[in-house]
């Protein structure tokens, strides 16, 4: 059995996952990612849970440092703390320059800089340095888990088992890393934004004319070093891709054997970057298949999902259910998100099914022994 929370974390990615067998009275625990601060609370909750069941954190996986996805695990360790309901927990998967650095004892002066000087920049605000990193490794120190964080470079190729589940690391490669943590000193470069509430141009475009088209890769250095991986346990297989760039996961995926003519078959995958189009293409799409989606992200700004993303998912598979941990699509600001031919084709025929994950008591099944549930209230 497999069940796996997609908890409110605004703009952000934050997952608990937990699966056993049948015959077995306790869970493991995964936990991906954290989201931001203000979903702190919700991060502390799911801790406080597993100390009061008896379990442990068997992992505690972050996919990278942007604050979407590290804030709320920095925080809500920090009030799980103060309660004192950390539960055990077991290792922490995590990359920095440090750890860079003494991976490939290089001896060169930028590797452990990196957590000290890299910059990365947010739509309308200003960059931000990854001294976020430091405090929740300086917070591990002090609680006594620094012993915990996995004493390897987390990278393409790679297999981590735990328990009976294995998790086949996809992104990064080890060029990606390089590329981070030997450009720590540059700002990330980030797609134009769509301005707040507004309609996106290409909103007036069908998905059938939108399903072609090329866009540039996503450009940011982090997002390009994101761990993606492909969990395994019994029958159940997920491809969780973090925000890692589309090329990488394809390189990674060839290394692990698949092709677009044996292509790895999975039950879900969670959307790149929050179903942004600079972090999906149609070569992945042909090797990494599904009909199955998770999309993490409150879609606020009316930035993110992309409809783009939402064309090549159906032009791969020629349908799709996406799971979505907040009905985004109900919004006014998405009135003019699908045309009248979209929605005659896609959505009132069935080919394109939007679910919300709206409470961790009712499951939407995948399919056996797979289940999914909402998280939090995501304030």
């Amino acid at each position: 059995m497999v069940k796996l929370f997609s908890c409110k974390a605004h703009d952000g990615d934050y997952f608990w996952l937990r699966y056993k067998h049948d015959e077995e009275k306790r869970y493991h625990n995964i936990v991906i990612d954290g989201g931001r601060k203000s979903n702190a609370s919700d991060f502390c909750e799911m801790l406080k849970r597993i100390y009061e069941n008896g379990e442990q954190v068997d992992a505690m996986l972050l996919t990278h440092f942007d604050q979407d996805h590290i804030m709320g695990m920095l925080v809500g360790l920090q009030k799980a703390q103060k309660k004192n309901c950390i539960p055990e927990i077991a290792v922490l998967y995590l990359n920095t320059g440090r750890g860079y650095w003494k991976h490939h004892q290089s001896g060169e002066e930028w590797g452990p800089l990196l957590e000290e000087t890299v910059k990365i920049p947010m739509a309308n605000a200003p960059g931000y340095s990854a001294n976020d990193l430091m405090k929740l490794t300086d917070f591990l120190r002090e609680y006594g888990l620094e012993k915990r964080i996995c004493p390897y470079i987390v990278q393409s190729c790679r297999e981590i088992q735990i328990g009976d589940a294995k998790f086949c690391i996809i992104s990064p490669s080890d060029t990606s890393l390089k590329n981070l943590v030997q450009n720590c000193s540059d700002l990330m470069q980030v797609p134009p934004a769509t301005p707040y509430g507004g309609a996106d141009p290409e909103w007036s475009v069908s998905l059938d004319e939108l399903s072609g088209c090329n866009v540039p890769e996503d450009a940011s250095l982090s997002n390009g070093a994101s761990i993606a991986f492909l969990f395994q346990f019994e029958k159940i297989r997920i491809a969780f891709l973090g925000d890692a760039h589309p090329s990488v996961c394809v390189d990674g995926l060839l290394k692990l054997g698949y092709s677009s003519q044996k292509p790895c078959c999975v039950d879900l995958v969670k959307l790149s970057h929050h179903g942004s189009k600079h972090n999906c293409s149609n070569e992945l799409l042909r090797i990494l298949r599904t009909q199955n989606y998770l999309l993490s992200t409150d879609g606020k700004s009316g930035k993110l999902p992309n409809k783009t993303v939402l064309a090549k998912l159906l032009r791969s598979c020629g349908s799709a259910t996406i799971y979505c941990n907040y009905s985004w699509w109900k919004k006014s600001i998405y009135s003019s998100f699908f045309t009248e031919e979209d929605r005659k084709k896609w959505l009132d025929a069935g080919n394109l099914n939007l679910i919300e994950l709206s409470s961790e008591n009712t499951s939407e099944i995948v399919k056996s022994g797979l289940e999914l549930y909402g998280f939090g209230r995501g304030w």
